[in-house]
């Protein structure tokens, strides 16, 4: 079996004017969507397994199309940026997505968690995203 923990991640997602990340809870910033990134109950808590912040692992040309910069041959407007998956820290973990194409996944909580713990989660990896300059 592949070691999940060795990679890098990548993630189109808007710049804010410090160059980093923008936080929110769209499929443009660094976080989570209840109802549709995660089931309908993720609005309270957060389970492993379940699904959350798509990324795509070692390779951006496995994101969707609609979101993957132009310059990594897509058509989307947000930059890419890129996390090494060792860095995103205790509570979280990238998860292949079994129903989607090999190499997209998503990153999800390593135990049950509230979602607002979660999506903190998230927001605390913000300094370690780079954009990726081609």
């Amino acid at each position: 079996m592949t070691d999940v923990k060795a990679g890098t991640l990548y993630r189109a997602m808007t710049a804010d004017e410090d160059g980093l990340a923008r936080l929110g809870a769209s499929s443009r910033t660094l976080g989570a969507r209840p109802l549709i990134d995660l089931p309908g109950d993720a609005a309270d808590f957060v389970d492993p397994g379940v699904g959350g912040m798509s990324a795509s692992l070692n390779d951006p040309a496995l994101l969707p199309t609609h979101r993957r910069p132009r310059e990594f041959g897509g058509t989307g407007q947000d930059p890419l940026f890129a996390i090494e998956n060792a860095d995103l820290g205790t509570d979280l973990e990238w998860r292949a997505d079994i129903e989607g194409p090999s190499g997209h996944g998503f990153v999800e909580p390593v135990r049950r968690m509230g979602f607002t713990e979660y999506q903190e989660a998230l927001w605390a990896t913000r300094p370690r995203w780079q954009q990726v300059v081609r």
